[in-house]
């Protein structure tokens, strides 16, 4: 009859859920990051809400396979509000998890709400 050894845990619990915890920290950096882009839009240029943003990805961890400024109509990169509102799109991966996330930024003062979700409100430009 063969001797049959217990089996034991590869991991801590205490382990699993550090390493829970920290992934759900690194996943909830997406959202903090479309925070900053908002954030940093009503004040600075959309290249400064952007770099902003990837600063917050940074600081905890994640590197984005993408954060971008996009057209909502034809998704051809936008690079000024002046131009008009710039969908904001990021996407990472998280352990297993790939993660998308976006934010519509709005253009001269507009407040704009497609998705129901958030939104920045930018100043008009005077002059």
């Amino acid at each position: 009859m063969p001797l049959l050894e217990p089996v034991q845990p590869a991991v801590q619990v205490g382990e699993l859920e550090r390493g829970r915890n920290e992934r759900v920290e690194r996943a909830t950096a997406l959202s903090r990051a479309l925070h900053e882009v908002e954030r940093v839009a009503r004040e600075d240029t959309l290249a400064a809400a952007l770099e902003g943003g990837r600063r917050v990805l940074a600081e905890a961890g994640v590197e984005p396979e993408y954060l971008e400024a996009r057209d909502p109509e034809s998704l051809q990169p936008v690079a000024d509000l002046s131009e008009g509102p710039a969908l904001v799109a990021l996407a990472a991966r998280i352990g297993d998890a790939r993660l998308i996330d976006n934010t519509e930024l709005p253009a001269d003062g507009t407040e704009i709400r497609p998705y129901g979700r958030r939104s920045a409100r930018r100043p008009k430009q005077e002059g």
